[in-house]
């Protein structure tokens, strides 16, 4: 069983939303530097009536375009955070619906158990089915071992009794005794 989960797509959604976003935060960075060029233009044609006024001219004119630029800015971080929110519940709801169709975990872990102790019960019975067969293995070489010694004793009684066999006819032939 793998533990590996992947998170479901979602489908990138409110795309009116994203351009707006986009175009937000290239008004900030296009209002700051706008600001920036305007403030040192202003301090440089005032500057000649009165330095002081010049700088305090540019200052203020930095202060507010880096605040409109802020401002920009925050709005199109807002609308991305209200998406990302979005984007976050939608998958989290498809996770449920996907957890909801699939089997709980405590279910399969059961199962896993089941299957665990069933195959336990299954090689117990081999292991005692594998016991019985080399008890009977056992038996017939022991048996085998009898039917060896047996025939070793019937071969020697068979030559014993070929042996007498021998010798009676020996003993007949030499007493005048012929075979017929």
């Amino acid at each position: 069983m793998s533990a590996t989960y992947t998170l479901p797509d979602v489908a990138k959604r409110y795309p009116t939303l994203r351009f707006l976003v986009g175009f937000y935060k290239f008004v900030g960075v296009i209002a700051l530097a706008g600001g920036m060029a305007f403030g040192i233009y202003q301090m440089v044609t005032i500057s000649r009536f009165s330095s002081t006024l010049g700088f305090a001219t540019m200052l203020g004119t930095i202060l507010a375009a880096a605040s409109l630029s802020g401002m920009c800015w925050l709005v199109a971080e807002g609308v991305e955070v209200f998406i990302g929110i979005e984007e976050n519940t939608r998958q989290s709801a498809l996770i449920a619906a996907q957890a909801a169709t699939s089997p709980p975990l405590q279910a399969e872990m059961r199962q896993m158990a089941a299957s665990l102790a069933s195959a336990t019960r299954l090689l117990e019975q081999m292991a005692a089915g594998q016991q019985q067969t080399n008890q009977r293995m056992d038996a017939l070489a022991a048996g085998l071992d009898e039917v060896r010694g047996g025939i070793g004793t019937g071969v020697k009684s068979i030559e014993a009794i070929a042996e007498s066999s021998k010798v009676t006819a020996t003993l007949l032939y030499r007493n005048g005794a012929k075979p017929n």
